[in-house]
């Protein structure tokens, strides 16, 4: 980055793709051109360490070609699941009744969260720790019942029991 102002310093940031934890930022006089300062991998706190080798296996870089391959097989298989999944559905969907579907045909039965106890703190534990996803379980659950199970029409097509 270029100096800001006459007290400004160049910055160097050396970014290591395949090993986050060789990366530093070198901040060098604009005068003299001696190192002022360094901050490199070393000086990050616990989270910002995590988040910086998190972020370097999610993108398939820490364990090398092995690491991108199967990185590259998960996307795969998600795509895979994309389409077979309206696929397979579309295949064993419920009968018509006079051209519109009878039910959505999800398979009826509930999640034994009463019974399971590690199910129920499991799914509180990722509402916890994923905010997004514990705001859409509040939110699929305040659908499912406020609306779903009060509304005949929406209870028989979504064959609420």
């Amino acid at each position: 980055m270029l100096p800001d102002g006459d007290a400004g310093v160049y910055s160097v940031i050396g970014y290591a793709f395949h090993d986050p934890s060789a990366e530093e930022t070198v901040h060098v006089d604009r005068y003299g051109g001696r190192a002022v300062a360094t901050y490199g991998y070393d000086d990050y706190p616990v989270l910002a360490k995590v988040v910086s080798q998190g972020v370097g296996l999610h993108e398939g870089r820490s364990f090398g070609v092995l690491n991108f391959w199967a990185s590259a097989a998960f996307c795969v298989a998600i795509v895979f699941l994309c389409i077979s999944g309206p696929l397979m559905w579309w295949r064993r969907r419920p009968g018509r009744r006079g051209g519109v579907p009878a039910s959505v045909g999800a398979p009826r039965g509930r999640l034994p969260v009463r019974t399971t106890p590690v199910l129920a703190v499991g799914l509180v534990a990722l509402g916890l720790f994923l905010p997004l996803f514990g705001l859409s379980l509040v939110a699929v659950l305040l659908l499912d019942q406020l609306l779903l199970r009060r509304v005949p029409r929406l209870r028989t097509w979504f064959d609420v029991a």
